[in-house]
């Protein structure tokens, strides 16, 4: 995931799906624009996993984006604009 906010912080963000749909192919031929961008990554962090430090970033620095590996939880902070 961490490898997903590098690329949306460096890109400047996302296109809209309508605006940059999925076609499942390379062949798509859609190229991405900046003048579109619906969503961006402004910062992101990895977060403890220790559930109270969790709950003091959010409250702090706000929404939390995360995923989970084996069990094991993993949160990173991020600020979208």
């Amino acid at each position: 995931m961490t490898t997903a906010f590098e690329y949306l912080a460096k890109s400047g963000g996302l296109e809209t799906e309508k605006d940059y749909p999925y076609t499942g192919t390379d062949r798509g031929g859609f190229k991405f624009r900046k003048d579109k961008i619906a969503a961006s990554v402004s910062n992101y962090s990895a977060v403890s996993v220790d559930e109270d430090q969790i709950a003091a970033n959010v409250v702090k620095h706000g929404p939390l984006a995360g995923r989970s590996i084996d069990l094991h939880f993993s949160a990173l902070i991020a600020s979208f604009s």
